[in-house]
């Protein structure tokens, strides 16, 4: 039997991989009796048949799946606990419903480096358009503050700086855990206003929602005097994240989720590589809003095998549809993922930014925000297709003409170097690569690439 993501035979699977079976198994069952959508598409599962096997047989499904069924999908009919919203980059916005053993898990959860005597505090925010499990405050120690103004920064930094009586817990606050625009945005705040960062008492900082590129993994780290964990999930299915190892570095799921990664076009599964990531949520942790087979929309590189983790890792590389695909006569490539570029540019001074509303006034400018890019596969007939990467510059780049072929030199040779397959396709002039430089205001916010 092959199972997914190098786990081996059934003889060597790692004992993860056996729990997620087993759950797999009663997920099954659960979902037929349970959900409209699945007791119609799912047969009874057989005592012989291996469950990966039969879970490969499942529809695919994708977010315009989830937006037809999404009431048919639920496993529940009642008034939900708790219920938070889609961003809608994937599809039509909707509510996921939470239930209450979702909150009991999330507020019992371990904290990452907690000290073994007394509890951790850790501070928090709300998920602003993205839907997070809500956590009381009192609850592991957690200290929520909205993150939506110049203030709300000032008293977090405060909070984070200033000593704490609360009985049984640690006078400093040791835990960070936010999305990473507001890690960006604080530590941006932070260096602004010259605050004293040896009053910090931070033992970790997690961070969510987007793509850490190593040059703001490295700036954080070094401003928060704190190692950066971060993590990956997507809302539609609420309490499964896959957190980074600190063994491997790759992300890995636990025994409420099985994921797969295959491979684009055929959808068989891989096991190296670039692939498509679904993911299954898996009774108990999931109640509600089961889904088989989940398509997030995601790109990811497959790991190997870790033995600390008992798992094959995976590492996120932005979504599919704001890749480069080529499919020609030499077969089905991907010649660009997200992350490719945005390693490249994210701390770059002369890349313009988006303005977040939502951060709009906290610091003096938004260089924090996002990078202006995007990129595009133009083919002419008769000729080598062409990649272009677009990015916008704070500078006119007829005026710093110099400075950007500076940039574009230093660009190029980092993304042939990276790419191996680009690099390959370029010097057999297979595919041509071009930067193009735009000048401020050239893209809008819609067009503009977000991972």
């Amino acid at each position: 039997m092959n199972l997914p993501m190098n786990q081996g035979t059934d003889n060597t699977a790692s004992k993860l991989w056996r729990v997620r079976l087993e759950r797999l198994r009663h997920t099954w069952e659960y979902a037929r009796q349970n959900s409209p959508y699945y007791s119609r598409i799912l047969s009874p599962m057989q005592a012989t048949e291996h469950p990966m096997e039969a879970l490969r047989k499942v529809p695919i499904c994708t977010a315009k799946i989830f937006e037809r069924y999404h009431e048919e999908i639920r496993c529940r009919k009642g008034l939900p606990a708790f219920m938070v919203f889609t961003g809608g980059s994937t599809g039509k916005p909707r509510v996921i419903y939470g239930t209450e053993e979702i909150l009991n898990h999330s507020a019992n959860a371990p904290i990452y480096g907690a000290d073994t005597n007394l509890g951790s505090l850790i501070l928090s925010t709300g998920g602003g358009h993205h839907g997070d499990v809500p956590i009381p405050q009192g609850k592991r120690g957690g200290i929520n503050i909205p993150l939506r103004s110049r203030a709300n920064y000032f008293w977090a930094s405060h909070l984070l700086r200033a000593e704490h009586q609360y009985e049984g817990y640690e006078k400093k606050i040791s835990c960070l855990f936010l999305p990473l625009p507001a890690i960006k945005k604080l530590v941006h705040f932070l260096l602004e206003e010259e605050c004293d960062l040896s009053e910090l008492g931070l033992r970790w900082v997690g961070s969510y929602a987007w793509y850490l590129s190593p040059q703001w993994r490295r700036l954080i780290a070094t401003v928060l005097n704190a190692p950066v964990v971060d993590h990956y999930g997507f809302t539609e299915s609420l309490g499964v994240i896959a957190g980074e190892c600190p063994a491997c570095g790759m992300y890995h799921y636990g025994p409420d989720a099985l994921p797969e990664i295959v491979d684009p076009w055929t959808h068989e599964p891989i096991q190296s590589g670039k692939g498509k990531l679904l993911v299954t949520s898996l009774h108990p942790g999931t109640r509600d809003h089961l889904l088989l087979r989940y398509d997030p929309g995601d790109l990811v590189i497959a790991g190997p095998f870790c033995e600390f983790a008992g798992d094959a890792g995976f590492r996120p590389c932005g979504r599919e549809a704001h890749a480069v695909l080529l499919d020609n006569n030499l077969g089905r490539h991907i010649l660009l993922v997200p992350t490719d570029v945005q390693e490249l540019i994210d701390l770059e001074p002369l890349v313009g930014r988006m303005n977040e509303p939502r951060f709009a006034g906290v610091t003096f400018s938004s260089d924090d925000d996002f990078p202006k890019w995007r990129s595009r596969l133009e083919q002419k007939e008769d000729q080598a297709p062409v990649l272009q990467i677009e990015i916008e510059l704070k500078v006119s780049p007829v005026l710093h003409y110099v400075q950007w072929q500076e940039l574009e030199r230093k660009w190029r040779g980092q993304l042939l170097a990276a790419n191996t397959i680009l690099k390959q396709f370029v010097e057999r002039g297979i595919v041509n690569l071009r930067f193009q430089p735009l000048p401020p205001g050239s893209l809008r916010d819609q067009d503009v690439i977000i991972c």
